[in-house]
């Protein structure tokens, strides 16, 4: 199985986060009994599925009529199917499809993909980063000079909260050429490499004045009189 594949299924999981034991004391408050199975189960998915298919366990669910119940960006049609055949092992076999669905919800969908979790914990820590977005849903500067700074940080911290592999798009937009600002001041490479793309794309149509956008960022972004 190639590692990013790997990768992506881990980050539908809920429970298994490519441990090789479950960790029990990480859901210690979690009040679901089911958690080690929804581990082993998703430890399951993740390390078969390059093996093969699931091509009986989806049909199994599919003939219950229940897959429209779910999201399947948020949990995977295999990874569900996989779920409802266990269910169905264990005794879910003398109960209606319904009773699964209530029980997935109650149980299992109620917790955070590591997705989910990962992209908030990057979104705080990139936040703190910012000058003039904090978090906010409607922009706090609109009507002033400020306000497509607020815009372009929020672009920013989404971006990156996606992947930090936008950091590398962002950061190539710069070279070298601002590490004395980014190391003075604190301002990520990558959030400079944005804000010059940006200014390429409004304020110049030709080859960028490297001495004027680097005064903006020091006088208009920064706020800083040298």
């Amino acid at each position: 199985m190639k590692s990013e594949d790997k990768h992506s299924r881990i980050l539908r999981c809920r429970f298994y986060n490519g441990e090789k034991e479950f960790p029990e004391k990480k859901f210690v408050s979690f009040t679901s009994e089911n958690s080690g199975s929804f581990w082993y189960y998703e430890q399951l998915w993740v390390q078969r599925m390059y093996k093969g298919n699931w091509d009986m366990e989806i049909e199994e669910m599919t003939q219950a009529g229940i897959f429209s119940e779910f999201d399947e960006s948020s949990t995977p049609k295999s990874l569900i199917a996989l779920l409802y055949n266990r269910w169905r092992h264990w005794g879910g076999a003398y109960s209606e499809a319904e009773e699964f669905v209530k029980w997935m919800f109650a149980t299992y969908e109620i917790m955070r993909t590591n997705y989910e979790r990962r992209y908030e914990q990057r979104k705080k820590k990139l936040t703190a980063m910012c000058r003039y977005y904090n978090g906010e849903q409607e922009n706090p500067f609109e009507g002033t000079k400020d306000q497509m700074k607020w815009y372009y940080e929020s672009c920013w911290v989404e971006q990156l909260s996606t992947s930090y592999e936008n950091a590398k798009i962002f950061r190539h937009e710069i070279g070298n050429k601002f590490d004395d600002i980014a190391e003075k001041y604190q301002v990520p490479r990558s959030l400079i490499g944005l804000f010059l793309n940006r200014y390429e794309h409004w304020c110049c149509m030709g080859e960028v004045n490297i001495d004027y956008f680097r005064e903006w960022v020091i006088r208009d972004y920064l706020k800083i009189k040298e």
